[in-house]
């Protein structure tokens, strides 16, 4: 069973991915966290195979937090999981420490194969994001 910790500050938003790894069935969310600083406690409290992260919350966020996680707790593995898709911020969050980045407006199949390739110590970008990463270094949508 993969245990992983949620961390976004939309309680809608945490809901909703923790019935998509409920549905998962090899999956269970044995923790969640609303701000950075809650993401940083949690993750000393108990042991983690995944991070599910969204870069944009209250306190310590985006990029500082992925590498804040990566210094707090070595061996999770983190995926992040964000509205925010362009390739800088992409770029800057795997150099920072995260094994894998999907989008938000991504669909269910796509984030259930991130979770269980990084989970795994794989990694995984979103191929929406990837395709932008490795040819027009635009924006995506």
């Amino acid at each position: 069973m993969i245990k992983v910790l949620i961390a976004d500050d939309h309680l809608r938003v945490r809901r909703g991915l923790k019935q998509l790894c409920e549905m998962m069935g090899d999956v269970c969310v044995a923790g969640e966290a609303g701000d950075g600083d809650e993401v940083l406690q949690v993750l000393q409290e108990a042991h983690y195979d995944l991070l599910l992260l969204d870069l944009s919350m209250p306190g310590l966020s985006g990029i500082e937090l992925v590498r804040h996680a990566r210094a707090r707790s070595a061996k999770v593995p983190i995926l992040v999981l964000s509205m925010h898709t362009e390739v800088p911020i992409v770029e800057r969050a795997i150099r920072a420490g995260a094994a894998g980045f999907v989008g938000k407006g991504g669909d269910n199949e796509t984030l259930m194969d991130a979770i269980r390739s990084v989970a795994a110590g794989g990694h995984y970008v979103d191929p929406v994001i990837a395709q932008h990463l490795m040819f027009d270094q635009t924006a995506v949508a």
